[in-house]
């Protein structure tokens, strides 16, 4: 039995053995290797509009915080977040009780103030007519001293008129108004909370989005060269000759830089004050008498900061008093005015880029797209400023350009790519971006000859394109270099119009192998 079961086995072994050798001898014969199947494209020529594109950001045309200037507690809320609001819009009203019972004082101590001058100059007139009459029946002292009664009650005047004036600026101020037109953020501050007046305590902020800026930063080489270009194409700005003053000459001599005037107080706040006037004599000829009178508003303690207070009115006198007598007439209580114009950016959308451009004033445009694949928001402008200094620390130069944004697609504060365009290129070689391959030492494209051999072609590429997809190269070359054994060999570089170039399948290929006659060959 076991002399059975051994030549079992050996059987069985014997079976398997002549079936492998049998499957090695059905095995076919390794077969020459395909020709790989590659892209292949056109090289050509045309002409190609130059650029160069930098990096930037949005800014806002003009940014106002909104802050209280009155402390009180807050009453109303008079907008929506996220509207656009105009010039003079009240955003906040805060209460204005204790405002109201102050600008009623105030104008109570002011109509104290003219009735004790209107007395004061009486009795001086008086006086001057009874000398006048009866020579010497007022003593000089008495006349100086009804003269500085009369000083001292029109100095009254005038401190309770500003007082009025402060009482009235201060009523107005708890209404919060926006300065601009512009988005407005949400509120900070609720309905029922206090604010201190101060300044510090933000209600919300406006936003004016029409006209946008946007910022970037130009390397000082490419700035001089779009600097000098600017000038050749604009003449320029127009730079006055700077002439030092002379000795004999202290005038502001033609390029001399001066300090701009600085506006006074009734220009920058839109109040009419009066001049503090000044007695000149005592026997001057005699004007006409004006007699003041003031009436009083209804209700001074209901009236609003933007009613105007009833006006001072005179009546004329007999020509009988000195001219000594300035200020005949009490001060008129001014119509309490806003502390600023409410003048917004320009609604046109145009703002300084505009103005320019309506006097004929030519401006380097540029374009700009946004990352992020939105290619259907795209936005043009000009540039309107650059920096007067180079940024020791990057070596660039601030420049800012002005760009319409109707309606408020762009946000600030989005990065962008600021295209500006240079001169045109004509007969630019021009190959599709995939192509160009990089190695350690140089860029290189795979061409394509006639025959299917391919061949490692050095190139020398300049800028890419604004689509980003196709780069200019350089013309074709040829140049004879002599190695170290005397003999001269001819070095290819760049591409001739006409050649095939592979655009894809450039990984399956190597320098002198063959392509497939069926590559597909885009236009």
């Amino acid at each position: 039995m076991k002399k059975t079961g051994f030549m079992g086995c050996l059987g069985t072994l014997t079976l398997c053995l002549t079936t492998i050798v049998g499957c090695q001898k059905k095995v076919s014969q390794p077969t020459a290797m395909t020709p790989p199947v590659v892209v292949l494209k056109v090289a050509q020529t045309r002409d190609v509009q130059r650029s160069t594109t930098f990096p930037g950001k949005t800014v806002p045309y003009q940014t106002v915080d909104i802050v209280p200037r009155v402390k009180g507690y807050l009453e109303e809320i008079n907008f929506v977040p996220g509207e656009i609001v105009k010039p003079g819009q009240v955003l906040f009203t805060i209460q204005d009780f204790d405002y109201k019972v102050a600008q009623s004082k105030a104008y109570a101590e002011l109509k104290s103030a003219v009735t004790e001058l209107d007395l004061a100059r009486s009795l001086y007139e008086s006086a001057v007519k009874t000398n006048q009459l009866t020579p010497n029946t007022v003593t000089a002292d008495e006349m100086v001293q009804k003269k500085a009664r009369v000083e001292n009650a029109q100095s009254k005047v005038y401190a309770a008129q500003a007082n009025y004036q402060y009482q009235t600026q201060q009523l107005y101020y708890t209404k919060v108004k926006s300065p601009i037109r512009g988005k407005v953020q949400k509120n900070l501050v609720d309905v029922g909370n206090y604010v201190q007046g101060t300044g510090a305590e933000i209600l919300t902020s406006v936003v004016e989005m029409d006209p946008m800026y946007v910022e970037f930063d130009v390397p000082e080489e490419v700035f001089s060269r779009m600097y000098r270009r600017m000038v050749q194409e604009t003449g320029g700005p127009t730079i006055g000759s700077a002439k030092p003053a002379t000795a004999n000459n202290s005038a502001p001599q033609e390029g001399k830089l001066t300090a701009p005037p600085i506006p006074a107080a009734d220009q920058a706040y839109g109040e009419k004050l009066h001049a503090q006037p000044a007695f000149t004599g005592e026997h001057a000829p005699v004007p006409p008498k004006k007699e003041q009178t003031v009436s009083a508003p209804e209700n001074p303690s209901t009236s609003q900061s933007d009613t105007a207070q009833p006006a001072a009115t005179a009546e004329e006198k007999p020509a009988s008093e000195p001219a000594a007598m300035v200020g005949q007439t009490s001060p008129e209580i001014p119509t309490p005015a806003e502390d600023f114009d409410v003048k917004g950016a320009d609604s046109s959308g145009t703002g300084l880029a505009g103005e320019r451009q309506s006097q004929e004033e030519k401006l380097m445009e540029f374009e700009l797209t946004f990352m992020g694949g939105e290619s259907d928001v795209t936005c043009t402008g000009v540039i309107i400023y650059a920096d007067n200094r180079v940024n020791a620390k990057t070596g660039t130069i601030l420049c800012r350009g002005e760009f319409q944004n109707p309606h408020y697609e762009v946000y600030p504060g989005r990065i962008c790519n600021v295209r500006i365009n240079g001169s045109v290129c004509k007969d630019a070689l021009v190959v599709d971006e995939r192509a160009v391959c990089s190695d350690l030492n140089s860029k290189y494209l795979w061409v394509v000859d006639a025959k299917g051999v391919v061949e490692k072609r050095p190139v020398l590429s300049l800028e890419l394109l604004p689509d980003g997809k196709e780069r200019m190269l350089e013309p074709y070359r040829e140049e004879k270099v002599r190695n170290m054994d005397g003999f001269e060999t001819i070095v290819r570089t760049g591409i001739q119009p006409g050649e095939q170039y592979i655009v894809e399948g450039y990984q399956k290929v190597r320098p002198g192998t063959t392509v497939s006659p069926k590559s597909t060959v885009m236009p």
